[in-house]
């Protein structure tokens, strides 16, 4: 039985992945985890792929992937880098940290 006063994961606020992402994005060296937590917020609905001719025009799609947030408005480009599989367990440990808090 578990303890009464362990604590319990609960999911984080969006507004806080969202304002990590912008801080993954600025952040040279973590791209990969950049794109990894865009790519969850998407799947959560938290965030759209935008898809207007300026963007067409003004970055290669093959390397960014402009994203916005309807509830806010607020536009990311998060480069599209494949993660390599010897970093995968260590960016899965930092995923889950991020996407969970404690109650």
């Amino acid at each position: 039985m578990p303890e009464a006063s362990a604590s319990k994961l609960r999911p984080a606020p969006n507004g806080v992945l969202l304002d990590t992402l912008s801080e993954f994005v600025e952040r040279p060296g973590s791209e990969a985890i950049a794109y990894l937590l865009a790519l969850l917020l998407v799947r959560r609905r938290v965030l759209y792929e935008e898809q207007t001719m300026e963007h067409v025009l003004n970055e290669d799609p093959a390397t960014r992937w402009s994203l916005i947030s309807p509830a806010d408005g607020r536009r990311w480009s998060v480069p599209l880098v494949q993660p390599e599989p010897s970093t995968l367990p260590d960016l899965q440990n930092e995923l889950t940290a991020l996407l969970f808090t404690e109650e």
